[in-house]
């Protein structure tokens, strides 16, 4: 029995990406106009790093389903994706390069913006008259 291919990743997701970020985007104008550029900086680096995770998770899950590298090559690229996003969040905080609040709410950009284009993509099915008989 043949593999069918793989279907490639980022195409299912672009919805979510272009929510994201804009929800992002939305985020940081709203920050910055009620709380200034700090918090606006820090709404706009947590959605990056939101859309930067999703684009990695999505990457490791492609490789793991197509069956192309062995898994514990997965689990390394796990790990690294995971202790690379708990690095830059733990620099961006300790360097007070950003508010950690807004950089909170950037991150929340990432189930807001998954569960946004989720819905928007989930259209009731219709019914033709020749499937009701």
């Amino acid at each position: 029995m043949s593999k069918a291919p793989a279907k490639d990743p980022t195409s299912s997701l672009k919805a979510a990406y272009w929510t994201i970020g804009l929800a992002g985007l939305i985020g940081a104008t709203a920050a910055a106009l009620l709380y200034g550029s700090f918090a606006a900086f820090g709404v706009a680096a947590g959605a990056l790093l939101g859309l930067g995770n999703l684009w990695a998770i999505s990457r490791i899950v492609y490789m793991l389903t197509s069956g192309d590298a062995p898994r514990p090559l997965f689990i390394l690229l796990g790990l690294f994706k995971m202790t690379a996003f708990g690095a830059a969040c733990f620099f961006l905080i300790s360097r007070q390069l950003v508010d950690p609040m807004g950089l909170l709410l950037g991150l929340a950009t990432l189930p807001f913006g998954l569960t946004m284009s989720q819905l928007a993509a989930a259209r009731p099915a219709r019914i033709d008259a020749q499937e009701r008989r």
